[in-house]
């Protein structure tokens, strides 16, 4: 493995111990999301870093609100687009649904997810 590739896990760990840290302590629940999403795009460099609220409905099935986001400097954050407000996942994220539903944290690169996620996530 190269210098830098373990310079690079040695510092994810870091952070992951970080969001760890911040998650335990005692502030209210949205600041220690907060601190957890500032602390993923330090420690990471992705240009931003997201958390949606997933909520079960029963005409839509599980949906997805946009709740949380950091973005990097001069990314315009989407934090207030309305069309990251209860959207069905069997339309903007099909191939997630299945490993959501099961109740699994998902976390993944966006250029990495199909088509529809991407279209929704860029």
């Amino acid at each position: 493995m190269a210098k830098q590739d373990l310079a690079r896990l040695l510092a994810l760990a870091r952070s992951e111990n970080e969001c760890i840290r911040i998650l335990a302590g005692t502030e209210p629940f949205g600041v220690r999301i907060q601190g957890v999403v500032d602390t993923c795009l330090a420690a990471t460099g992705v240009s931003r870093v997201y958390v949606f609220k997933n909520e079960e409905d029963p005409v839509d099935g599980l949906c997805m609100t946009q709740v949380c986001e950091v973005c990097a400097e001069g990314i315009a954050p989407q934090i207030d687009n309305t069309a990251l407000d209860h959207l069905p996942y069997a339309v903007a994220a099909p191939t997630l649904l299945s490993h959501l539903q099961a109740r699994k944290p998902y976390a993944h690169i966006v250029s990495e997810l199909g088509h529809a996620e991407r279209e929704i996530l860029d």
